[in-house]
């Protein structure tokens, strides 16, 4: 009797050591598919941005007759003037290149795509906590465009807009940042 006894405790610590093993297994699986969320998240981010940066250079490169008109800082922070519709309406050059900054502000913060959850007008689209500035220095144009982070790590080492200098902000919060330039010829 005494070594079915034995025997029954030694059965009884090797199931409780596979069931660790198998709990480890489990975490394991579960902060590797949290890593995957957030990495998959600033991928995302980071395609959004890309169009958008070659949105507002194919909107210039179209209306370059007014290249300084598109020159902008801190989107994101004061959000431009609504302008008339140039689709019916005739516009000069410089009004239309302040109808295209409007359109990309909106298009930045994603707010032609939204949605109505527990009453909440929520945007599902565009960039989180999006910044961004266009300068045009004799024909260089450059757009910048920064935004929060999930992943943390590796970041925005310049500011795109002046304030967002470093990785992390104040609050600890991380940022990207993606700078597009782009030599266009003035008429």
């Amino acid at each position: 009797m005494n070594t079915h006894t034995r025997t029954r405790g030694v059965a009884l610590i090797e199931v409780l050591v596979a069931f660790a093993v198998f709990s480890v297994g489990i975490l394991g699986t579960f902060s590797m598919q949290i890593a995957a969320k957030r990495i998959n998240s600033d991928a995302a981010q980071q395609s959004i941005a890309t169009a958008l940066a070659r949105d507002i250079l194919a909107r210039m490169r179209a209306n370059s007759g007014a290249l300084e008109a598109y020159s902008v800082d801190d989107i994101g922070v004061e959000e431009p003037e609504a302008v008339g519709d140039c689709d019916s309406d005739i516009c000069s050059s410089v009004e239309m290149a302040a109808r295209d900054i409007y359109q990309w502000s909106e298009s930045l913060s994603g707010q032609h795509e939204r949605v109505v959850i527990d009453g909440h007008d929520i945007a599902t689209a565009g960039l989180v906590d999006a910044r961004a500035c266009i300068g045009n220095d004799a024909g260089l144009v450059s757009v910048s465009i920064s935004w929060k982070s999930l992943s943390g790590g590796v970041g925005a080492s310049t500011a795109p807009c002046g304030e967002r200098i470093i990785v992390e902000d104040s609050s600890g919060e991380t940022f990207k940042a993606l700078t597009m330039s782009s030599y266009m010829v003035q008429p």
